[in-house]
């Protein structure tokens, strides 16, 4: 185009027109870009799990709802992946203003990787795939690394999830047994209720185990009620080795149950970098870690890094060149959950269960623990328990150097002069137990505090054993001396034992020996050996021949043959035997087993009978149901915390399964298959879960397959998605000159992608069923024959025809006056194909206008292409067919131009 008509295109001159650079958009055109509502999915680049927020798109823009709950929770993401609060506010205000793809990306989204080192925040938004990526700029993270935040302790989504399992037991003659126990979580909306309970027939008793209220806010954590074991509370658990806390009880203490990125995430390995580099880290030999760092104080996370006690070596490398290197001691396991420096305490209070109707004081008590992550690999505690009588005061240390050897010790003493210890070492592949208590001679106090938590008699249990693999068998071996007595030493017991075993792999089978010796003290000796050797026949059919001894000899030998049998989630087995004693009695019997379950209910079936009159049978049926406002749910599978899956599809035939995939802390944990429309999936309880489904190898869209939640004992999420049927169709397509078109959009809610198959205008177009949907390019709308049944379908992307306004002449002809010839074209119309196509063909004939007639699915489209100068007669002609005068290479930006698409869904 000449410079000197550019600036009277840019005037505004007649309303249709628009001035877009060099380039000329007819306003119409405008209708088929909106900015509609949508979900998109929003992720940090380089980060794990996004969040799907309500914004305002068109084809390159995303902007942020400018609603306050919207704002709320974007920002919340935002400071969820330490960010600034700084770098918060500037990203929340450019995304309500407005964000596109950076200007670097071209047509490269999925691959873009925009350049942050100017210090700006940077987008990549794809349409068709409805996400927004974020680069974020090297100095937008939080300056404290130190900080820590918390999941909402507040529960939303109340259930009460019960775990059932009932037993029953009968001999056939006259023992009878039906046991049904419960764990039960109720959900609040802060905290949950605990019930362990039991129902049993032979006693007809109903016992309560555990009777709590536990609930958690930020880093603390309160428990209430009764438990007939140890409570599990925090890292000072290993306190309470040995010890007996039955009875009611409150205690309030340190958690880090709500922490975001949990324990892991908060210890980590800090170190500056001068600049942008590559770090690496090494185990031994073996690289564990490595990631693009930037320049600055930066940090590795323990939950990116491999469990165990080990050596760890840092490397940070620029331009190649090592700048950096460093050795460090990683201790990364559940029991070192602590971050280095930190603490653990608990303070409480409670009264031991009586077994007598006394009402002495001795049975209250108060504690405190507290437990101190020293170094790497060593923690210390400390605790303090007191009653009316008596005070108990204890220390422990655990100590991990490597990922081989660890020592463990608690030790108290009471203000008596009792004393207590317990200790574990081992060294892979040997271990050491040790326990005593020491009760004084010289107090015959009733309730006493250390009878209460230790017992009323002197013990000292000392244990040494191996266990591991030796030449291709896997085996073990242990000592232990045991011995006890009571405080007036009129009473005493003790005893040594010895057992072992090895089990060894043969070609043909598997060969086992065991050994169990006892030597108490003022009883006999007693002796058991087996020697077992399997074959393996096939098809899951084997026979065992084992030999039985004591401390007398051969005590029996048996012969067996077994049957397994695999069905899909069951499992059954056969076993007929015969055995022969010392005595030369024979015996036979006949036994079976069936276990499995579905997707509601787990069922296990066990029968025998021998020809000596013995019979039993067995069963038993478990587990979970959730009680919701939705209903009653059912699952085999046992947890606190569940989510449902709902797929509802539309469209022909069954109902197609999708995948399910599921992360736990943004780390893969689970991968399955969902068949039925609606399925039941347990989640660990305080644990940011994910679940999305996919849909696989399956023509479909889903929609709503996104559940991203932080879960909390008693609840009960749900995923509720929409499976469409997705189709599919090529079009070839061509613009007004014949040349193929090089690009293509897809707009409307029938949309799913346009893959291009050639460089010479072929793309296939995936779409919803039943969904309207339109294709354009940036040589205009799109038309094809949408009822073709062929493989592919011909097309044309035509300019002027997006167009429905009335007097498109007026405005749009004065162009004729300022724009040199050459650089226009018209567009006279569209009209059916035959009888009213003919006639405007003879008109145009009569007036000597040449044109070019462009005919798909049934219309006819008319323009004049050559450089034809207009007479009167004709300029009245076009005039009477409102025709449209466009520029003749004029493009439309569709990355660029910001309008409203209508609501018209048909060509």
């Amino acid at each position: 185009m000449n410079t000197v008509l550019k600036p009277l295109l840019c005037l505004p001159l007649f309303v249709t027109t628009v001035c877009a650079s060099t380039n000329y958009y007819p306003e119409e055109f405008q209708d088929f870009f909106v900015e509609t509502p949508q979900k998109i999915y929003v992720v940090v680049a380089g980060d794990k799990g996004g969040e799907d927020v309500n914004a305002l798109v068109n084809y390159d823009t995303f902007r942020l709802r400018d609603h306050p709950t919207d704002i709320q929770v974007f920002s919340q993401f935002l400071e969820g992946k330490g960010l600034n609060d700084r770098a918060v506010k500037r990203i929340v205000s450019d995304m309500q203003r407005g964000v596109s793809s950076d200007e670097s990306c071209g047509g490269r989204l999925s691959s873009c990787v925009p350049d942050t080192s100017d210090g700006q925040t940077k987008f990549v938004f794809d349409f068709d795939s409805s996400s927004l990526k974020i680069f974020i700029a090297p100095h937008a993270l939080r300056d404290d690394l130190d900080e820590v935040m918390y999941e909402s302790a507040i529960n939303r989504q109340q259930a009460i999830v019960n775990w059932a399992n009932l037993y029953a037991y009968t001999d056939l003659s006259q023992q009878e047994q039906v046991t049904l126990s419960n764990q039960t979580t109720l959900g609040l909306p802060m905290g949950h209720l605990y019930f362990d309970t039991e129902y049993t027939s032979s006693d007809n008793e109903f016992d309560v185990y555990t009777a709590l209220y536990d609930v958690e806010y930020e880093d603390l954590r309160l428990q209430a009620g009764r438990n007939r074991y140890n409570p599990t509370f925090n890292s000072t658990d290993y306190l309470n080795n040995g010890a007996s806390f039955m009875g009611d009880y409150i205690q309030l203490g340190s958690s880090t149950n709500l922490l975001k990125g949990k324990e892991s995430a908060q210890q980590r390995i800090y170190f500056y970098a001068p600049q942008n580099g590559q770090l690496e880290l090494y185990r031994d030999d073996r690289l564990i870690l490595n990631k693009v760092v930037s320049e600055g104080k930066q940090y590795i996370s323990y939950a990116d890094l491999p469990k165990g006690a080990y050596t760890a070596t840092l490397l940070l490398k620029v331009a190649g060149k090592t700048v950096l290197t460093e050795t460090r001691q990683i201790v990364n396991n559940n029991q070192f959950s602590l971050k280095k420096g930190s603490m653990d305490y608990v303070l409480g209070a409670g009264f031991f269960d009586q077994n007598d109707d006394s009402q002495s004081d001795a049975y209250n008590y108060v504690r405190g623990l507290a437990n101190y992550r020293l170094t790497e690999q060593l923690q210390v505690g400390a605790g303090v328990t007191s009653n009316s009588d008596s005070q108990y005061y204890q220390i422990s240390s655990a100590y991990m150097p490597n990922d081989h050897a660890s020592l463990e010790y608690v030790g108290g003493r009471y203000s008596e002069g009792d004393v207590f210890h317990t200790a574990r070492l081992s060294y892979d592949p040997f271990f050491v137990d040790y326990r005593q208590l020491v009760l004084t001679r010289d107090s015959d106090q009733e309730h006493r505090l250390v009878n209460l938590m230790y017992g009323e008699s002197n013990y000292r249990d000392i244990g040494v054993g191996i266990s591991g693999n030796l030449w291709g068998s896997t085996g073990y071996l242990r000592y232990s001396h045991n011995t006890s007595s009571s405080v007036d030493g009129l009473s005493s017991y003790g005893s040594q034992t010895v057992s072992g075993g090895v089990f060894y792999t043969l070609p043909t089978g598997q060969i086992s020996l065991s050994v169990d010796y006892t030597n108490p003290v003022d009883y006999d000796d007693e002796l058991r050996t087996t020697l077992s050797y399997t074959l393996d026949i096939g098809d899951g059919l084997s026979t065992q021949f084992s030999v039985y001894g004591d401390e007398h000899g051969l005590d029996k030998n048996t012969n067996y043959l077994r049957m397994n049998r695999n069905h899909g989630n069951w499992f059954s087995n056969a076993s007929l035997g015969a055995s022969v004693d010392r005595d030369a009695q024979t015996m036979s019997d006949l036994s079976g087993s069936l276990s499995g379950h579905n997707q509601h209910i787990n069922a296990t079936a066990y029968g025998y009978m021998n020809d000596s009159g013995t019979q039993s049978l067995s069963g038993g049926l478990s587990g979970t149901q959730i009680f919701s406002l939705e209903g009653v749910d059912t699952t085999y599978e046992k947890s606190r915390a569940f989510a449902k899956v709902s797929k509802h599809f539309n469209g022909a035939g069954d109902n197609p399964g999708v995948r399910l995939v599921v992360t736990k802390d943004g780390k893969y944990q689970q991968n399955r298959e969902i068949l039925q429309e609606t399925s039941v999936i347990k989640l660990d309880d305080f644990a940011s879960q994910e679940l999305t489904l996919d849909q696989g190898s399956n023509n479909v869209d889903i929609e709503g397959n996104r559940l991203n939640v932080f879960t909390l004992p008693g609840s009960y999420y749900h995923l509720e998605a929409q499976v469409i049927e997705l189709l599919s169709r090529v079009v070839i397509l061509d613009d007004v000159n014949d040349k193929p078109i090089d690009s293509l959009q897809c707009i409307g809610d029938g949309c799913v992608s346009v893959e291009p198959l050639s460089d010479d205008g072929v793309y296939r177009v995936n779409y919803k069923k039943d969904i309207p949907y339109r294709l354009v390019s940036h040589k205009g709308l799109c038309i094809y024959d949408p009822q073709a049944i062929s493989h592919y379908t011909n097309g044309y992307c035509l300019p002027g025809i997006e167009s429905e306004a009335m007097k498109r002449w007026p405005d749009s002809s004065k162009l004729l006056e300022q724009v040199e010839r050459e650089e226009l074209l018209v567009y006279l119309g569209r009209f059916k194909a035959g009888t009213e196509s003919d006639g405007i063909k003879r008109r145009l004939d009569t007036h000597s206008i040449r044109y070019k007639a462009i005919e798909v699915a049934g219309e006819a489209f008319f323009y004049v292409m050559d450089k034809q100068e207009f007479m009167p007669a004709q300029i009245d002609l076009l005039e009477k067919l409102d025709a449209y005068v466009l520029l003749r290479n004029a493009e439309v930006d569709l990355l660029t131009i910001h309008t409203e698409l209508g609501n018209k869904n048909e060509v």
